[in-house]
């Protein structure tokens, strides 16, 4: 991300750290990480697939299913608003879409 880090752990565990500012670390709130620190939301989801926009960041979980959180201003977040969400939500057009990487 612009200034945020995502990665994910072989058994599928989410951390983030870096800038918190528009909720993109996804632990909600706008707090700065300065260590990774897991993505409680994601934990029991086994996430296989990450990417982490300018401030916003983006999961794919092993059932199919899209969540993403962080800055919305554009309406990125596919949620159908331009709000912030500081954790991850489902995107609920895709749920249960077969979503692949």
């Amino acid at each position: 991300g612009w200034r945020h880090t995502i990665a994910v752990t072989d058994p599928g565990i989410v951390y983030t750290w870096g800038s918190g500012i528009s909720g993109q670390l996804g632990h909600g709130n706008e707090l700065d990480q300065h260590a990774p620190k897991i993505v409680r939301e994601l934990q029991h989801r086994r996430v296989r697939c990450i990417a982490a926009g300018g401030t916003f960041s983006l999961a794919l979980s092993e059932s199919g299913d899209v969540w993403s959180w962080g800055d919305g201003n554009s309406g990125q977040l596919g949620n159908g608003t331009e709000n912030d969400c500081f954790i991850p939500q489902r995107v609920p057009l895709l749920h249960r879409r077969g979503v692949r990487r």
